[in-house]
């Protein structure tokens, strides 16, 4: 590739947001982690925005929800191999990128990475930068992340140039559909992670209580370093007398209390509850707790009045 049309091209980024999300059972593109509840497009798109030119989501053909349809889309377009076979999946998406705009290289993210760090991508960016700026002269055509589990690429955190991606192309056409296997016959340039854990997928139920346990233990590290007390985000409900005075079925909270205890009093405050904490019962995820049982992130305390009336 010349070294002024490297220079000149084009950055733009990619989320992948078109797998169907079978082992999570729920689209994992939009779930949210963390007290700022935000979905995981709404992250990646963040993340995204400051380091590229224009920035497109990957969908299927009409998937279309209320998160999706704030951003700019690429539709997945059909793809058949030499021997007829329809191709899906991260391929189609990349393809289709590539077709929109032929000339740009594609910083291309999955939904599913919860544990993704502005620090990472900004890192690769970075590198890419400094590739540039030398006019490539090795000759890279993508850089990527080496994977912390077997050491080979990364595909779905990586900087596809237009010759990678039509590399990548040609690969499909011949019956391999996996982008891992087109940066290892292409010339790409493998970066170590400093956040062990950055690129861990989330694609199941297990996977995400286990980035959910990394992040509240990132946030209490990140808190205890700044001298802030840690917090949680919980869902509180409110029954009989409390939901009247309140005017509401329930509200989230993020607090640094914990446990329910301290929570209630605060909320007593605010909103004006007649009921002294011991009059009440206290249930957490559907069962009855104890007032010094720890809140945990996501938890659903329900504060209940004592029965009146004859």
């Amino acid at each position: 590739m010349m070294a002024s049309k490297i220079k000149a091209m084009k950055l733009n980024g990619l989320v992948l947001t078109g797998g169907e999300s079978r082992r999570m059972g729920r689209d994992k593109a939009l779930l949210a982690y963390g007290p700022e509840g935000h979905s995981q497009i709404e992250r990646a798109m963040a993340l995204l925005a400051p380091l590229v030119k224009e920035s497109f989501l990957s969908v299927r053909p009409g998937q279309q929800d209320a998160v999706r349809q704030r951003y700019r889309q690429i539709p997945d377009q059909p793809l058949v191999d030499n021997a007829g076979k329809t191709v899906s999946g991260p391929a189609a998406g990349l393809l289709a990128a590539h077709a929109q705009d032929p000339d740009a290289a594609w910083l291309v993210l999955a939904c599913d990475l919860p544990l993704l760090d502005e620090a990472t991508l900004c890192s690769l960016v970075k590198r890419w930068r400094e590739v540039v700026a030398k006019g490539n002269p090795v000759g890279w055509t993508a850089l990527a992340y080496r994977s912390t589990h077997d050491g080979l690429p990364e595909p779905l955190c990586t900087l596809w140039t237009p010759e990678a991606l039509a590399a990548l192309g040609n690969h499909v056409a011949e019956g391999h559909v996996c982008p891992r296997k087109a940066l290892l016959n292409s010339k790409t340039l493998l970066l170590e992670p400093e956040n062990p854990h950055a690129l861990d997928n989330a694609n199941t139920a297990e996977e995400r209580a286990q980035a959910e346990r990394r992040l509240e233990r990132r946030r209490a590290v990140q808190a205890a370093q700044q001298g802030v007390a840690p917090t949680v985000m919980v869902q509180v409900t409110y029954f009989a007398q409390l939901r009247d005075v309140a005017g509401m079925k329930g509200e989230a909270i993020t607090t640094a209390h914990r446990t329910a205890g301290p929570l209630y009093d605060e909320l007593r405050q605010r909103h004006g509850f007649p009921f002294e904490c011991q009059q009440l019962r206290l249930a957490l995820n559907d069962s009855f707790a104890e007032w010094d049982t720890p809140l945990k992130q996501g938890d659903v305390v329900v504060f209940i009045p004592p029965v009146t009336g004859g």
